[in-house]
């Protein structure tokens, strides 16, 4: 069983205004952390925190792409709109009690590179595709990488539903991590 220092939870995409790149002294930090075993929160659009790494960029099952991708990856986008999260079996299954959650006028992650070999909890329907919101996966290195993408305004972020999907979502993280408090 680890403790809540075993998860890096993330929630900023670097050179984006107000958030620098990451300089060289933190790379080696965030791999040895999951070198370690630990577990990785990739929350809203930090998929990109460290997109200048190769690496870091290989290990994203699901990662926002910004115009400038080293790998050519054609950019993700964010339209504004109201939309609905829907639990997948998986996510019932991982969660009990989760369920459809209404999210006010937000921004919508889209066209994200998506490699697959992770598990979606939660999905919404848009634009006549089902596009992941809330997934997990292992990394190489065995610890959880586990992402949720939703929340960019603050109404949105208060709203009751999404606060209680996070919350539900954040427990069975825990939990499957062994570290569930």
């Amino acid at each position: 069983a680890g403790d809540a220092s075993s998860v890096l939870a993330l929630n900023a995409i670097a050179g984006t205004p107000g958030n620098p790149e990451p300089d060289m002294a933190t790379e080696p930090l965030v791999k040895s952390h999951l070198e370690a075993g630990k577990d990785l929160w990739v929350l809203h659009g930090s998929s990109a925190a460290f997109w200048p790494w190769a690496w870091w960029r290989e290990l994203m099952r699901l990662r926002w792409v910004r115009g400038e991708d080293p790998d050519g990856q054609p950019a993700s986008c964010h339209p504004i709109v109201p939309f609905t999260l829907e639990p997948t079996e998986a996510g019932r299954a991982a969660v009990p009690g989760i369920s459809t959650c209404a999210v006010p006028e937000d921004e919508l992650y889209i066209n994200l590179e998506d490699k697959g070999g992770y598990e979606a909890w939660m999905s919404v329907e848009y634009d006549g595709k089902s596009w992941p919101q809330a997934y997990r996966y292992r990394s190489p290195w065995n610890g959880w990488v586990c992402g949720w993408i939703p929340g960019h305004r603050e109404e949105a972020i208060r709203s009751e539903g999404m606060t209680q999907t996070l919350r539900m979502l954040a427990s069975a993280w825990l939990k499957a991590s062994g570290t569930e408090r």
